[in-house]
């Protein structure tokens, strides 16, 4: 007889094996495991506050309401993922119209939440990073993302970025990425930088919610970068959790499930990263 052959049994044994093996394996923990350096911690409100006020009060750090930036740098376009930016004085964003009102909500859980660890800050392995935020349903108008960076001890603070777009009112993720076309606005390595988002009613009352968040570029090892260079997005985001790169973490898992929407091992290893101790925002990990 034939060594390839076997009986009934010894063929339903293995088909049996193997079923079990497939049980265990999507039973297995979905990684991405996150581990972040334990000396990072910074102040800050990554959950949106609200704020009437447009300059923020005493202190570099105190962020109840942003600061008026210096200057406008408009999105390099066409960005399929960000909103018309708002370039006229005439647009109904500066004043609201009659009938229009004057105030504006959010509704629903989480509220405006920066996505950062619960130390408020995170690594990021590229100087041009992707930043992520969780907006909730509401009726704002415009939305503010401001990038400073600040110096040793909170003593100086310098924005080196600011955009304004139109707010879309739908709840969901939402991200932006600091273009690289201009060498100025890359980040300098082992700085804190601070970004705050806000949502606003008008440009000119700026009564909204903001919430912030922290940021520290630190050029990943060569281990690092060799683990990332060929690997597929879910891999590449492993490796960057475990070794404590926040945002390209976020960056290549989020990209990873924008292209397989319906994979469930995606969908976990998601909710794994954003319910580990070290960053508690259970309440993102059912968001897109």
């Amino acid at each position: 007889m034939s060594k390839s052959c076997s009986t009934p049994a010894k063929r339903i044994a293995t088909l049996a094996a193997g079923g079990l093996v497939g049980v265990l394996w999507s039973a297995l923990p979905s990684h991405a495991g996150f581990k972040p350096p334990g000396d990072l911690e910074k102040p800050g409100n990554r959950r949106g506050l609200a704020t009437r006020a447009f300059e923020p009060k005493k202190g570099p750090l105190n962020e109840s309401a942003p600061r008026r930036p210096s200057r406008v740098v408009p999105i390099p376009l066409p960005r399929p993922d960000a909103p018309p930016i708002w370039e006229s004085p005439d647009d109904p964003a500066f004043s609201p119209q009659p009938g229009q009102p004057k105030t504006c909500v959010a509704s629903g859980q989480p509220t405006l939440t920066t996505l950062v660890p619960k130390s408020n800050i995170g690594l990021s392995a590229t100087a041009f990073p992707t930043f992520y935020w969780f907006t909730p349903t509401n009726s704002y108008r415009i939305v503010q993302f401001s990038l400073y960076e600040v110096g040793a001890g909170g003593r100086s603070r310098k924005e080196v970025y600011s955009t304004t777009f139109q707010a879309s009112g739908k709840a969901g993720l939402s991200r932006i990425s600091i273009p690289d076309q201009e060498s100025t606005l890359a980040l300098k390595p082992k700085t804190d930088y601070q970004w705050v988002v806000g949502l606003f009613c008008t440009r000119k009352g700026r009564n909204g919610i903001i919430a912030n968040g922290w940021i520290r570029y630190v050029p990943p090892t060569q281990d690092v970068a060799k683990k990332v260079s060929k690997s597929k997005l879910k891999d590449q985001a492993n490796a960057f959790a475990e070794a404590g790169y926040w945002y390209d973490a976020v960056q290549a898992l989020a990209a990873a499930r924008r292209e397989k929407p319906e994979d469930g091992r995606l969908s976990k290893t998601w909710k794994t990263l954003f319910e580990a101790d070290a960053v508690q925002l259970s309440g993102i990990a059912a968001q897109k």
